[in-house]
């Protein structure tokens, strides 16, 4: 509801107009409004308005109505129109694109892992995204394009794939997210690669007075071999479980925390050197035995007797 009065304070105080209106919502695409003023010479006009501002066109009838000057009506219509460079397709909004920014942005399975989509890499459709901190907006077609639209410009937004629409739960993006600065009338290309991730599981082992019990509380590192850094830390559960997951292609040491080791006055075991591919590789097995200082030290638990 909106009121709206014009007055004169000077040389003489009176109302010119009087103008009464109400704007609503017919769906999610139309909107209406209607008014009357009243003008100071007793004149009185009806207003109406039918407006389309969603969708691939916008679209406008506004129409009005005095006894003394009869009817009158006005259409508008607009679209905006943008190309996404990575398909070649021309894309029509009913809202203005040349104040906004847009991102044409490519998802595809990184069979090779190398970041870079090469002839013979599925595009992934369906995967959703997320812009700054809202849900997820637009899903790629069946050629892995999302043609993202209406960004505001001059700003820093934060793009990223939304994990909960990849298909397969090996699956994870191999750019954790992009930063970018929309700017007006501009398209930012942006790849997105999706790695098959792969999967460690094995038991960590205790060896007490000839009987190997499951250790619980056992911190075990993965460690990138070129880098030399600690990529991921898990520990072993109850019953000495351990599970090791969505870990990107390349050559991982797996060990048992030296420092932990010192602290229970435990031998290290020996580490294990691991090459995992890019189509995702599920190693199971993959077992430690923790033995007392000074007693010769195997990763592979031996056939001692078990609680």
């Amino acid at each position: 509801m909106r009121g709206e009065l014009d007055y004169d304070l000077h040389p003489v105080k009176e109302v010119n107009s009087l103008t009464l209106s109400t704007e609503g919502r017919l769906s999610p695409k139309y909107s209406f409004g209607v008014g009357i003023v009243r003008f100071s010479e007793r004149q009185t006009r009806y207003l109406l308005s039918v407006n389309k501002k969603e969708g691939a066109y916008r679209f406008g009838v506004s129409t009005n109505y005095s006894p003394d000057q009869g009817f009158g009506a006005s259409l508008t219509f607009s679209v905006g129109l943008s190309r996404d460079p990575h398909s070649g397709r021309w894309f029509t909004q009913a809202r203005s694109v040349a104040s906004s920014g847009a991102a044409s942005a490519r998802v595809f399975l990184d069979s090779n892992a190398n970041g870079v989509m090469e002839p013979g890499e599925a595009p992934l459709p369906c995967v959703g995204f997320l812009v700054g901190r809202a849900g997820p907006v637009t899903e790629t077609d069946q050629n892995g394009i999302a043609f993202l639209t209406n960004l505001s410009s001059h700003q820093d937004i934060k793009l990223n794939l939304s994990p909960g629409t990849l298909d397969d739960p090996l699956w994870v993006a191999g750019r954790k997210g992009v930063c970018l600065v929309p700017r007006p009338g501009k398209v930012a290309l942006i790849d997105f690669p999706v790695l098959v991730t792969s999967e460690i599981v094995g038991t960590v082992y205790r060896h007490e007075d000839s009987i190997k019990r499951a250790a619980a509380g056992i911190e075990l590192e993965l460690i990138d071999s070129e880098r030399g850094q600690v990529m991921k830390r898990v520990t072993s559960a109850y019953d000495g479980f351990y599970y090791v997951s969505e870990i990107p292609p390349g050559r991982y040491i797996l060990q048992v925390s030296p420092e932990q080791c010192s602290l229970l006055k435990l031998a290290v075991p020996t580490s294990r050197k691991l090459e995992l591919t890019a189509e995702g590789d599920i190693l199971d097995g993959v077992d430690f035995l923790l033995e007392p200082l000074g007693v010769p030290v195997d990763s592979r638990p031996e056939a001692y007797e078990t609680e």
